[in-house]
């Protein structure tokens, strides 16, 4: 069996035959409402780069991750058993899966980086016994500064007027 995943408008592709599209839906981003702590790594299927979206996260900020699977006519299609979502970085970025597996939050932990930090969602796509993996990637390019919230003054030493 072939498989042929592809992004449309970001020219990744990875083929193997079949086609099918997996199309992350991001939603806005929003505050955190409280303590973030590192996630465990998530096993994955991994077996290539497929689906790759740029952006960058403020680090106050939270944002999830939607997945629709479609087949190569655009149709809504399946997968056997709950998606795994993982990241490269667990000292970066936590994860938050829903219980489906079809959302996933992704809360800043660490400290601000030009580090690209990358999320993987791994999936079987054969709907019976059989393994056929299939995975897309979600690139967190940075993690940026929140907005002002706190203002700082400090005095330097004293001199003497001219």
């Amino acid at each position: 069996m072939k498989i042929t995943i592809d992004c449309d408008g970001c020219g990744s592709r990875w083929r193997s035959g079949r086609k099918i599209r997996m199309v992350p839906v991001v939603s806005l981003a929003t505050d955190q409402t409280g303590p973030v702590v590192p996630a465990p790594q998530f096993q994955s299927f991994r077996k290539g780069k497929v689906l790759v979206m740029l952006t960058e996260l403020p680090v106050t900020k939270q944002v999830t991750l939607r997945v629709v699977f479609k087949d190569k006519k655009g149709n809504p299609s399946r997968v056997d058993g709950v998606p795994a979502w993982s990241t490269d970085n667990t000292d970066v970025l936590a994860l938050e899966p829903a219980a489906d597996g079809l959302s996933c939050v992704v809360k800043p932990v660490g400290p601000l980086t030009e580090t690209a930090t990358t999320i993987t969602l791994s999936a079987d796509a054969d709907m019976g016994a059989g393994l056929r993996p299939i995975s897309g990637t979600f690139l967190i390019e940075k993690l940026t500064a929140g907005d002002a919230e706190i203002i700082e003054l400090t005095a330097g030493p004293l001199t003497d007027q001219p």
